[in-house]
C-alpha cells in the first residue's frame, strides 16, 4: 500500500464552520484507506468568536499527518502557508436585504451626485449649446438631442466597463474591478502570511480564539 500522500494547499478559505478540517482548506490525495482519515484531521477550531483569521503552515499540516502514521510520505504541490478567515453567520436573511437595499441607496445618491457635480464644473450644459450651434443643428436644441446621447453614452459605457447589467455579465472575461479585487485579496493575504512570521511564538501558540492541531 502507497503511503504517499499529496496535498494542494489552498492560501485562502473562508468558511463558517467552527472547527476546520483538512478537507476544508487543501486538496488530498492518497490511499483510500488513508483519504478518510486525513481529510477528517481537525487543523483549527474557533470558539468564542464571531470573526477571525488564522495563518497556517504546511509544516504544521505534515505534523499533524505524521501523527497518524509516521511512515507517511507528503508532498505539497500547493501553497507553503494558507490564512483560514472565519466568520460566524448568524445574520438574517431579511437583515442582508435591507443592508444591500441601503448600499444601492446610497450609491445610487452618490453617483447621481458626483455626475451632477461633473457636469457643472465642465459646463455641460454651455457645451451642448456650442455644439449645436457648431453643427448648425440649432433647431434640435429644443428635442434635447444630445442631451439624450450623453445620456444613454454614459449608461453603456458604465454597463460595458463593469460588464455587469440586469444581473448578467456581457463577456467571461474578468472585469477591471475583479482583477482589481482578486489583486488586493491576494495582496492582503500575502501581508498576513508575512506579519504572522513577525508574530512572537508565545502570541503565535497562544492566539485568542482559534486552536491549532
Amino acid at each position: 500500500m502507497s503511503k504517499t500522500v499529496y496535498l494542494k494547499l489552498r492560501q485562502l478559505t473562508k468558511t463558517n464552520k467552527k472547527d476546520v478540517y483538512l478537507s476544508d482548506i487543501a486538496d488530498v490525495y492518497a490511499d483510500k484507506k488513508l483519504l478518510a482519515r486525513i481529510k477528517s484531521i481537525k487543523v483549527v477550531g474557533f470558539y468564542k468568536v464571531k470573526k477571525d483569521r488564522v495563518c497556517i503552515n504546511v509544516m504544521q499540516l505534515i505534523s499533524c499527518i505524521s501523527q497518524i502514521d509516521d511512515t507517511i510520505e507528503v508532498n505539497n504541490i500547493g501553497e507553503s502557508d494558507a490564512v483560514i478567515e472565519y466568520r460566524k453567520n448568524n445574520q438574517p436573511a431579511w437583515a442582508n436585504v435591507l443592508l444591500t437595499i441601503i448600499v444601492c441607496i446610497i450609491i445610487f445618491i452618490g453617483s447621481a451626485y458626483a455626475i451632477m457635480a461633473y457636469n457643472n464644473d465642465v459646463s455641460t450644459t454651455e457645451i451642448f449649446e456650442q455644439i449645436y450651434k457648431m453643427s448648425g443643428a440649432d433647431n434640435y436644441a429644443d428635442y434635447n438631442v444630445i442631451e439624450i446621447a450623453y445620456a444613454v453614452g454614459l449608461f453603456s459605457g458604465i454597463a460595458v466597463f463593469y460588464d455587469h447589467f440586469m444581473g448578467r455579465k456581457l463577456s467571461k472575461a474578468p472585469t477591471p474591478i475583479e482583477v482589481a479585487m482578486n489583486q488586493y485579496v491576494k495582496d492582503e493575504t500575502q501581508t498576513l502570511i508575512d506579519s504572522s512570521y513577525e508574530m512572537p511564538r508565545h502570541v503565535k501558540d497562544h492566539y485568542e480564539g482559534a486552536r491549532k492541531c
